[in-house]
């Protein structure tokens, strides 16, 4: 229960309904308590974070950060269904970027997404931490640079079958007003997409 009610809450955050995002992780938050495990609760914890980032309330984004990370790789022989992995320091750290890229601090999403990128072992989730950092670059004028890493992610979602990578790089070209090669390298890639069956 908690895991589903969690993962409906990242996933309308991600669709940019922070507000009801924030009421379902809340809802799931309610189910686990002191006895739950370290990694469903840093994880969840985790899923807050960017919430609250979301909703630009840097004190609890903070707050939910700072309880992330006490219990991240916290008894990593306890894990199990559906926390079938160790909720990781490295775990925690791609989740202060997301969180700090949906707030708009570029700095400090630039300073952690550095730091975090070579923690990330799996080619999604560095996809996915690319998305927000692209996103965030986009909406700092950095265009270039973020269609650059645009088109990297792209790539990974295209090659993983990731609907989320994709349609969160979809959102990308409308923060990209000014033209250029990596602009043009993205939106050939995105059209190319509608031409084929999975997209």
């Amino acid at each position: 229960m908690p895991y589903m009610m969690g993962s409906l809450g990242h996933y309308a955050v991600e669709i940019r309904d922070p507000h009801q995002g924030v009421q379902l992780l809340d809802k799931a938050a309610r189910h686990l308590d002191g006895r739950s495990l370290a990694a469903a609760r840093a994880w969840l914890a985790s899923l807050r974070a960017v919430a609250y980032g979301a909703l630009h309330d840097r004190t609890a984004m903070t707050e939910s950060l700072n309880t992330a990370e006490r219990l991240a790789d916290r008894n990593p022989h306890e894990a199990q269904w559906p926390w079938v992995f160790a909720f990781t320091s490295a775990k925690v750290a791609r989740y202060q970027s997301s969180a700090f890229a949906k707030l708009g601090d570029l700095s400090a999403a630039r300073s952690v997404y550095a730091a975090a990128n070579p923690t990330m072992t799996t080619p999604k989730s560095q996809a996915l931490a690319k998305v927000e950092h692209a996103l965030l670059l986009a909406s700092a004028g950095h265009q270039d640079e973020a269609a650059r890493i645009g088109v990297e992610a792209l790539r990974v979602g295209r090659k993983y079958g990731s609907e989320r990578i994709v349609a969160n790089i979809r959102t990308l070209p409308s923060k990209l007003p000014e033209r250029s090669r990596e602009m043009e390298d993205l939106d050939r890639m995105l059209i190319s997409l509608y031409g084929q069956e999975q997209w």
